[in-house]
């Protein structure tokens, strides 16, 4: 059996791919099995191609290890290639994860692993590379084709009961983390800050709400929550003074209104010198409402 690592290239186009092959015969006319390469064989005809050997080894994992220090991301982020992935991974994802959790695999080897992890890291250093990703991603997801191929491989990923639980457990564990919800907390900030956001999710919300089911849903998950007293309490607090986001006065200010008020002070002035109306500061007053404010 030998093992190669060879360039097919489009004779029409100029587009390239490169791959690994293991055989008996080196005349097979194999010129591989990329998705994207394989549309293209389909469109130009296979006599429209043609394969260069780049190097034949004596082992599969030295053809892997070849193939991987070629094809790296600036490859596979290069339009003028077919590959979808970086070297040592041209492969099913059936096949992939079979050939990596088998311990005799190619992949199984801490050399590999090393190098995988120690190229990535440098590469990631470097902020060209990073926004040359990021503009090339942005350049991909303009494409329609591009965009139902990676929704399809999502959903066949999601479908895994192994994998569902695997990123569970690693979301879970990372939204705990006060750097992940500040982040998502800016994001957020920043979106809703957008009329057109805004006005999108009001839409859809709206749209989700005219289906009597999922309100009945709803409903019913809402009642099996207040029904528990650590929930009720922990909303209660959160919607006190300051926490309470409609709230136009702070517990500082609440302290000097009530000093007033117990100094004989009209409503209607301290409504005025704090900028809200006379029914809240009667309210207030009343203990209706700051009534945890003690003076």
């Amino acid at each position: 059996m030998k093992h190669i690592v060879y360039e097919t290239t489009n004779k029409v186009n100029g587009k390239k791919y490169i791959g690994k092959h293991s055989t008996d015969n080196l005349d097979d006319g194999y010129l591989g099995s990329g998705k994207l390469l394989l549309r293209s064989i389909n469109k130009y005809g296979v006599e429209n191609f043609e394969r260069v050997i780049l190097k034949e080894f004596n082992t599969e994992q030295e053809a892997y290890e070849y193939e991987c220090d070629l094809v790296t991301l600036t490859i596979v982020d290069d339009q003028e290639y077919y590959n979808l992935m970086t070297g040592g991974s041209g492969l099913s994802s059936d096949d992939l994860k079979e050939l990596w959790l088998d311990p005799d695999g190619p992949f199984n080897t801490e050399r590999y692993r090393q190098m995988i992890s120690e190229r990535m890291f440098k590469l990631w250093q470097d902020p060209e590379f990073k926004q040359k990703i990021s503009d090339q991603m942005k350049e991909r997801w303009q494409d329609s084709e591009y965009k139902q191929m990676m929704s399809e491989r999502s959903k066949k990923m999601w479908q895994d009961p192994e994998y569902r639980q695997m990123m569970t457990k690693m979301m879970s564990e990372k939204a705990k983390t006060s750097e992940f919800k500040e982040m998502r907390s800016k994001v957020s900030k920043k979106l809703w800050k957008n009329p057109k956001y805004r006005q999108k999710m009001c839409d859809k919300f709206k749209e989700k709400w005219q289906d009597p089911e999922r309100r009945q849903i709803q409903s019913e998950k809402a009642k099996e929550r207040f029904s528990d007293p650590k929930f009720r309490q922990m909303v209660s607090e959160r919607q006190t003074g300051e926490k309470n986001s409609s709230s136009k006065l702070t517990e500082k200010e609440v302290i000097e209104i009530k000093t007033m008020i117990k100094d004989g002070i009209s409503l209607s002035f301290i409504a005025k010198q704090y900028n809200v109306t006379q029914s809240n500061i009667s309210c207030i007053k009343r203990n209706k409402s700051w009534k945890h404010v003690i003076i």
